[in-house]
């Protein structure tokens, strides 16, 4: 009778490891197949709007199971675009300095719940009937300090850039001093004058320049060879070329106010980035952040947590995500914690948002995750590209 016991325990445990061999195979075989199909369409896109190239990274598991360019990163030059290829990110940028600011809190230099004001010397907010001591470092990252401007243009390479000083006191280009124009702490109201605020504090706080603390102490731990808020040539060797709504060419911008919108990364950097905060969500070893830094990262106030925006899907999951629009180029990520998954899309065209959108949802399908997204269509790019170039003759 033992014997038949232990024969059928044996059975029993063949039987699932069976199983579950099917069920990787299975698994590895849905996973090829939505490759495919997204490796087809991603090329059908480009060729459907006119983007000229795009980079894709796929994590699965915390591991980058796929990442390719797609395309040219020069039409004219015609060289093709690979998941190294450098892009500038836009708003994306916002993220990263999250990182660097967070890291900040974890090591107790930065108190998140303090006024931003503790820690600036070099410049303060202009008088306005609001209190300035209401705005916090947290208020910063998550949109509610009630500050302006929203967002920024940048400058020809060709000219000289102004401080960061200078951008804070609206002296680089009238109108877009960094004030208080709403209550801070009552609603989110999307602002990168808040992260030119950040990047003031973290070159307080460390006496470093705000891209030579990103490069050491985010950059290089995660491993992301490829990314800056500088623009050194190593760098300049590898960034494709970007594009307008017309097809014709925009030199690459630079920024004064770099956490607001001037990074420059690789599709295979931001999923290095999203891996690392994921494993740190989940509480892995040899953590970059602590897992509790992560979470609040993670819970949003309104609709946006410390650095990205956050969505809840009715079943509960979290899905933690950034875009970036800098004249020129289109960038999107998202990712859902609980699972290590996530993918990046880079583009070096203003037609590059339905792109973007139309890969993502092909995502979210095959994650079979209740989550779209919209953007602006190509009518609206037209118009915003106009609008961005006569703004460009007076600044």
């Amino acid at each position: 009778m033992k014997l038949k016991k232990y024969i059928f325990v044996l059975a029993v445990v063949l039987l699932i490891i069976a199983n579950l061999n099917l069920l990787q195979v299975a698994n590895s075989a849905n996973t090829q197949d939505f490759i495919d199909i997204m490796d087809q369409t991603t090329n059908e896109l480009l060729n459907k709007y006119r983007v000229p190239g795009a980079a894709v990274a796929i994590v699965e598991n915390n591991k980058i199971i796929f990442s390719s360019g797609f395309g040219v990163g020069n039409k004219q030059e015609g060289w093709p675009v690979t998941a190294d290829t450098v892009f500038q990110v836009g708003s994306i940028a916002k993220s990263a300095a999250a990182l660097g600011v967070m890291r900040l809190v974890s090591e107790g230099y930065i108190d998140l719940d303090a006024p931003a004001e503790k820690y600036l010397t070099q410049w303060n907010f202009p008088d306005s009937k609001y209190d300035s001591q209401m705005v916090t470092v947290r208020r910063l990252l998550n949109h509610t300090a009630g500050l302006s401007p929203r967002g920024y243009i940048g400058y020809r390479p060709s000219r000289e850039i102004p401080s960061l000083h200078e951008s804070l006191t609206g002296e680089a280009r009238p109108g877009k001093a960094v004030w208080i124009h709403k209550e801070p702490g009552v609603e989110f109201s999307y602002s990168g004058g808040g992260y030119s605020v950040l990047e003031l504090i973290i070159e307080e706080v460390t006496d470093l320049a705000f891209s030579e603390y990103m490069d050491e102490r985010v950059f290089v731990p995660l491993d992301m060879r490829n990314s800056s808020y500088d623009w050194p040539v190593y760098l300049q060797e590898k960034t494709a070329t970007g594009y307008s709504v017309f097809g014709t060419t925009f030199p690459t911008y630079l920024f004064a106010e770099r956490a607001a919108a001037g990074l420059f990364s690789s599709a295979n950097d931001l999923a290095k980035m999203m891996i690392t905060l994921m494993k740190d969500f989940k509480g892995s070893d040899n953590l970059f952040l602590p897992q509790e830094i992560v979470e609040e990262m993670f819970t949003p106030a309104a609709r946006y947590g410390l650095g990205f925006d956050i969505h809840n899907t009715p079943s509960g999951e979290k899905l933690v995500s950034h875009g970036g629009s800098n004249q020129g180029w289109k960038s999107f990520m998202v990712m859902i914690p609980e699972r290590g998954a996530g993918i990046v899309i880079l583009a070096n065209s203003d037609r590059a948002t339905v792109v973007y959108q139309e890969i993502t949802n092909l995502w979210a399908e095959y994650q079979q995750v209740d989550y779209r997204i919209r953007v602006p269509g190509i009518p609206q790019m037209y118009f915003t590209d106009l609008v961005v170039r006569f703004m460009h003759l007076f600044y």
